[in-house]
């Protein structure tokens, strides 16, 4: 077996029988580098750190300046600028026409969402790619949405 100076010698395995020799070669061609301390501690913080739980009565929905269209929201990551909330329209309510820069995802908890032709129910989901047209949204007997997308 082919080593370098920084290899130590390995025989290979049953579990390296698909891998050409070359990716030993490879493997083994660079020098060792020790990772800076701060990695293991923001790896360790990470697997350490605890679920975001928001339960029902935390956080209070909240108006918006559309009649009929409360907020909710759960989490907000802002190195990523998304959030992680529930919309709720009241029955008869309208979302109008606007666009997102970044992708948009729903899932109906509860009542009807339309907008065009399409009637979407609870269980129903649906997605807005980056830089698209949302159209007008409206609800005829309320609905709950939970919504994932740019920080509105």
């Amino acid at each position: 077996m082919n080593q370098t100076p920084h290899s130590p010698a390995r025989e290979r395995t049953d579990d390296d029988a698909d891998l050409p020799a070359e990716f030993d070669l490879l493997a083994h061609s660079v020098a060792p580098v020790t990772p800076p301390s701060s990695l293991k501690d923001r790896l360790l913080a990470s697997v350490r750190a605890e679920p975001t739980v928001v339960r029902v009565g935390e956080t209070p929905f909240e108006k918006t300046d559309l009649p009929g269209v409360d907020t909710r929201h759960l989490a907000l990551d802002a190195d990523r600028d998304r959030t992680t909330r529930i919309v709720r329209l009241h029955a008869g309510s309208k979302l109008p026409t606007h666009r997102h820069a970044d992708v948009e995802e729903g899932y109906v908890l509860s009542g009807d969402l339309r907008w065009g032709d399409r009637q979407l129910g609870a269980g129903d989901y649906f997605r807005f790619a980056a830089d698209s047209d949302h159209p007008e949204q409206w609800s005829e007997n309320g609905c709950l949405i939970l919504v994932t997308g740019a920080t509105p």
